[in-house]
């Protein structure tokens, strides 16, 4: 494969960058599938392993960004996804030079980068969320693994319950670092607002999510809950769950060459098949 290490997308910080992986064959252009890492929006890198289950759709005819965006030891919410959408720009706006297909781009991710896939595609119509001049594309699919969907809920689970805040208490705390604030603080609106569930539109892209059953990060019932909104907005079609028994938060279970066979299943039946 061919790589590019360390593109810059925006000069406001290091963590601007992106790193971009090409099939070696000139068989172009190339569907693109872009990953966000996970880290609870305090650490994680676009190289730090995470990436690499995702690099190997290069060797099925696929081109893999991998992204860096800024942390909560940097920003808050929303600038984080702003860097994402950011780094979509960058990539539609290279695409010649780079030979990729702007017309079928997929997002996956996993946990904090799963928020962010959902995000994007979500909200990638949303006034609110777009760049103001900038290139908004719209997403043809989302492959997540133990997405948080619905902050709301994760203030909810640990109200009052010794047992729940033991659980899931670092999931909230990742999460009130993201907002740079404490949960109770911050009104159900504006969590209401920055959780995915939030956005499901008639405009919802085919979304599959990956989930354990043990995880006591991001609990199964979110993913639930998020496929319920959907059933109720009239896209519940949209919304694919797989869970895995005994399996909690970054587990092993996910990368197996199984999954790897479901997910790229799901990614050229939305990718590729106009293609095939």
């Amino acid at each position: 494969m061919r790589v590019f290490s360390d593109l810059e997308y925006g000069n406001e910080s290091e963590a601007q960058k992106l790193d971009l992986y090409l099939p070696t064959l000139n068989k172009g252009p190339y569907p693109l599938v872009i990953f966000m890492h996970g880290g609870g929006w305090q650490f994680g890198d676009k190289n730090d392993g995470q990436e690499r289950f995702w690099i190997d759709l290069v060797n099925h005819g696929y081109a893999v960004s991998s992204i860096n965006y800024r942390l909560s030891d940097e920003v808050h919410h929303p600038d984080g996804l702003f860097d994402c959408k950011m780094a979509v720009e960058y990539l539609v706006k290279h695409a010649d030079e780079y030979n990729i297909d702007t017309n079928r781009i997929g997002l996956v991710g996993n946990s904090a980068g799963a928020y962010y896939a959902l995000m994007m595609a979500l909200t990638a119509q949303h006034p609110k969320f777009q760049i103001k001049g900038g290139v908004n594309p719209s997403f043809k699919c989302v492959a997540v693994w133990y997405p948080p969907t619905d902050f709301n809920y994760g203030q909810e689970l640990i109200k009052g319950n010794i047992i729940n805040r033991i659980k899931f208490g670092v999931s909230v705390a990742f999460a009130e670092s993201y907002f740079g604030e404490k949960f109770k603080k911050l009104g159900k609106q504006f969590l209401r607002e920055a959780s995915p569930t939030y956005y499901l539109s008639k405009l919802t892209p085919p979304i599959l999510i990956q989930q354990g059953d043990k995880d006591y990060i991001v609990p199964l019932e979110q993913a639930y809950m998020f496929q319920q909104q959907a059933k109720d907005r009239g896209i519940g079609d949209r919304v694919e769950i797989q869970v895995f028994e005994d399996a909690g938060h970054v587990d092993p279970k996910f990368e197996t060459w199984e999954n790897r066979k479901t997910v790229r299943a799901f990614l050229d039946k939305h990718l590729k098949s106009d293609k095939n």
